[in-house]
């Protein structure tokens, strides 16, 4: 069942009652948890899991693009480096603790901070692309943990950014320029059964279908990337534009690969 389907049968909304729509908000949200969190700890590998949260990542990394056009501030090569290494590194099963510590400490400087940019208006707006930043940091931190509930955190973080986004959207289409945005939401309700947050939460399941059904293998890693950057689009219906590639306004560099790898057999235990 789609999560169309799953919110659907869940809910019958009473129009004006705000405290029903809450608590069918809650219900419909505290399943999703449920559902994806079963998924993820019902992946064979740890690799698996990891390929999940990439693939999250990828689409909260045009949010990012589009906020750094705007404020003109930012470094969206820095994440799209990190992203396809790691990517590499998880196909060829060589990855490295080392280099995801190093990566680490990158982050903090691309990541805007909420109160630097509050007097600005951009569409997204910083949380957004901080959000994309803190998945991309758990993606990382699981490397170095194996902490299952640091994968969970990037689906949440991608839910809840799109959520936050449709509740301080403003009503111009022209100024978002993603078609399925309409304007702000007005209950709890609308903004779950919005068309992006559909989109992310079924993408969701089904690149856990996707991993579910298959083994750990390389070719596996290498076809699900392909089909996740076959998307393109973001949780909130960006696109990258070649210039976002070579901008960087200032913030950290790149880090670079440092060649050392550790045992693959971390990768392809069951924890």
């Amino acid at each position: 069942m789609v999560l169309s389907e799953l919110s659907l049968a869940l809910i019958d909304v009473k129009c004006g009652d705000q405290m029903n729509d809450l608590v069918e908000w809650q219900t419909a949200y505290r399943e999703y948890k449920r559902r994806i969190t079963a998924a993820i700890e019902d992946f064979a590998s740890n690799r698996h899991r990891l390929a999940f949260a990439l693939a999250c990542n990828e689409r909260a990394l045009p949010n990012y693009a589009a906020f750094q056009r705007q404020a003109r501030w930012g470094n969206f090569r820095l994440l799209i480096d990190t992203i396809d290494i790691l990517w590499c590194d998880l196909i060829n099963n060589s990855i490295s603790q080392a280099q995801a510590q190093t990566a680490l400490r990158t982050l903090d400087g691309v990541e805007p901070y909420m109160e630097e940019f509050r007097d600005k208006t951009f569409v997204p707006n910083s949380s957004s692309a901080q959000d994309c930043v803190n998945g991309i940091r758990y993606s990382l931190e699981y490397i170095m943990t194996l902490k299952t509930e640091l994968i969970i955190h990037a689906a949440l973080c991608n839910a809840n950014s799109v959520d936050q986004h449709l509740e301080s959207a403003p009503v111009s289409q022209d100024l978002l320029r993603i078609s399925d945005v309409t304007a702000a939401m007005n209950n709890h309700m609308s903004t779950w059964l919005h068309p992006l947050m559909q989109r992310e939460i079924n993408a969701q399941f089904a690149d856990a279908e996707f991993l579910g059904l298959n083994g750990d293998k390389s070719d596996l890693f290498r076809a699900f990337r392909g089909l996740v950057r076959q998307r393109q689009v973001s949780t909130l219906g960006f696109k990258v534009e070649p210039g976002d590639y070579s901008s960087n306004f200032g913030t950290a560099h790149s880090w670079k690969a440092t060649g050392s790898t550790e045992s693959g057999e971390l990768w392809t235990r069951r924890n």
